[in-house]
């Protein structure tokens, strides 16, 4: 195992010995039984104790990842807790001592009082997967926040808080939701903070300091990210000066420009001059480097789509998971005491599956993994399917009435969640149903319920009896389980055999994101069963023709929202058709005509089962 393995990765750590220390002396030491498991994402790491035994620490903890400068240090890797607490047994560092390739003991520190508590062993596991259920939450760290923290560590000076203002900008520097955006807002506050700093330098020794370029360079960037073009631009204009009055300034002969930000401010404004031409005529001379304006956000907020954030498919298969580990645990209960009350327990959690199953089965999430085929093909569960809207009702009644899971687990950490997955199933399909009751695709078969209905063929609607294909209607789905890519009509790579649903909807509300009336076209969507995540963004189309063999539609130029704000995209080189025969479809083309790229979606009988 190489030492570099272990930085910001998880791995597990099995303790033998411990000592803890105060004031410099040695306060307590003995043996131990314990693990240490570290669990990395992307911008922290949570340590996580089995067993505290008496020492007072919080069994678990987390540390933000800062710069590796700070993190490795000599023999041992550093991590540190940004948001100081009063809670006396939380730690605020963490030092992993390096011996060889691995690590041999941790150091956990802890403030009011300075204590230091290390537990000594040796890593069993590296790498390994998640085991608490935990979900990374990205929460936006405030500029006032950060400031009173280096602040209170007596690391408040501006280059200190230049470095942080870097990284958190980093964090959010592909800002896109609105969330992300406030992160460029705080980002932006940051800078400000760096810039009047600066100034007052500037002021009192005289001299423009040499990090003020880089500061205006950072400030123009997170208008630019906030769609404050004007801003924007002035800011970079106005860096631009600077560098000269730092050349002018400085002690060393032919100080170079671009080592103080020159081409990274031209970079800017050549930027915004080719994609904003009229900001030239629109900007004043006069500039104010510590104005924000926060616009964009509501702006994103009124265009983005309107989604279910609090829960998402790794929620439902978290609690499935944890569902199939009480059963196990149970299964191993009776087991060993027999007893026929633990045995009905265990198989009354299959009813708790069904909406679960239900939900996969009707958005085509395709989790075979996950889905027990006993339990889809039990009676019971067929009875659920008959009736689902009433069949979750029922299961929330029980669990608000007498959960069996209050029964069966000490601190109960499952009814809750499930209340919560159970109301979003409801909603969200209850929203598919209202689209689709209406769609003269979707067949009126008694057997289906209304809630979970869906086209279940690949043919269009007909006129009556005849075999001409009807008018495209107002939502067409068509299921692709095979598609070809063609590059200058030359297949590459070979069928694929992959799940693909196509969506064609007549645009009654516009499309979010998109600066179009409602009424005008369609709207083409492509999804990936197999990530339930959408394989093309939404495309706005209009009809172009119709023969006896296809129906075309088209992409043309518009607006569309971006980070940068509305901006115009020409998705005229799009094209996509519909293909049939006799009123059936044989498949559908997707066209990208500035490749020459065509992509061919069918649906092929004989592969089903293998998928």
């Amino acid at each position: 195992m190489e030492y570099m393995e272990l930085y910001r990765n998880s791995f597990l750590f099995h303790a033998i010995r411990f000592e803890e220390w105060s004031n410099g002396q040695c306060i307590g030491n003995g043996v131990i039984e314990t693990d240490i498991m570290a669990e990395a994402s992307k911008s922290n790491i949570r340590f996580y104790i089995s067993s505290t035994g008496n020492l007072k620490i919080s069994s678990s903890s987390v540390f933000e990842f800062s710069d590796e400068s700070e993190e490795l240090i000599l023999d041992r890797i550093i991590y540190s807790h940004e948001v100081l607490s009063a809670d006396p047994t939380e730690p605020v560092e963490c030092q992993l001592f390096i011996t060889g390739s691995t690590v041999s003991g941790i150091r956990f520190t802890m403030l009011t009082p300075l204590r230091v508590i290390e537990f000594y062993g040796t890593v069993i596991e590296i790498g390994q997967p998640y085991r608490h259920v935990y979900k990374e939450q990205d929460k936006i760290k405030t500029a006032e926040s950060i400031i009173s923290n280096l602040k209170t560590s007596h690391r408040y000076d501006a280059d200190k808080l230049m470095e942080v203002a870097v990284n958190h900008f980093e964090l959010y520097s592909d800002a896109s939701t609105p969330e992300q955006i406030k992160g460029v807002v705080e980002s932006l506050k940051l800078f400000v903070e760096v810039y009047k700093m600066l100034t007052k330098m500037t002021f009192d020794e005289n001299k423009v300091h040499m990090l003020l370029p880089k500061v205006y360079f950072f400030i123009s960037i997170c208008n630019l990210k906030l769609c404050n073009i004007s801003q924007a631009y002035a800011v970079a204009k106005e860096g631009l000066v600077k560098v000269d009055e730092v050349i002018r300034d400085s002690v060393f002969e032919n100080l170079p420009p671009n080592l103080i930000g020159a081409d990274d401010l031209r970079d800017i404004i050549i930027h915004i001059e080719n994609n904003y031409p009229g900001v030239k005529n629109s900007s004043s001379n006069a500039v104010n480097p510590c104005f924000i304006d926060t616009g964009i956000i509501e702006s994103i907020e009124k265009n983005s789509p309107e989604i279910l954030r609090d829960i998402s498919t790794d929620d439902l298969e978290i609690i499935h998971d944890k569902l199939c580990s009480l059963q196990a645990s149970l299964n191993k209960l009776f087991d060993k005491t027999g007893n026929r009350k633990v045995l009905d327990a265990k198989n009354d959690i299959d009813k708790y599956k069904y909406p679960l199953y239900a939900y996969w089965e009707s958005f085509d999430l395709y989790l075979n993994s996950k889905v027990d085929p006993q339990v889809v093909n039990s009676p019971n569960y067929q009875a659920f399917k008959t009736d689902i809207q009433a069949g979750i009702h029922n299961l929330l009644c029980e669990l608000e009435e007498s959960s069996l899971f209050h029964k069966i687990l000490r601190d109960d950490d499952v009814t809750e969640r499930l209340v919560s997955i159970y109301n979003y199933i409801i909603d969200k399909t209850e929203t598919l149903r209202n689209e689709l009751v209406n769609n003269e695709l979707m067949p009126q078969h008694t057997n289906i319920p209304a809630i979970f209905r869906r086209q279940t063929g690949n043919s269009l609607s007909l006129n009556g009896d005849s075999q001409i294909i009807a008018e495209l209607p107002d939502m067409f789905v068509y299921k692709s389980n095979e598609h070809q890519r063609y590059e200058y009509e030359t297949p590459v790579m070979g069928p694929q055999k992959c799940l693909r649903t196509i969506i064609v909807e007549l645009n009654k509300n516009g499309c979010d994101g998109y600066d179009i009336q409602p009424g005008d076209g369609y709207i083409v969507k492509i999804f990936n069963n197999e990530t339930a995540n959408a394989q093309m963004s939404a495309k706005p189309m209009r009809f172009v023709q119709s023969t006896d063999s296809f129906i075309e539609l088209r992409g043309y130029p518009l607006y569309a929202i971006t980070p940068f704000g509305w901006q115009p995209v020409d998705y005229s080189s799009y094209g996509f058709f519909i293909h049939y025969t006799n009123g059936i479809i044989t498949h559908c083309d997707l066209h990208m005509r500035d490749r020459n790229v065509r992509i061919e979606y069918r649906y092929t009988k004989l592969i089903e089962s293998e998928l």
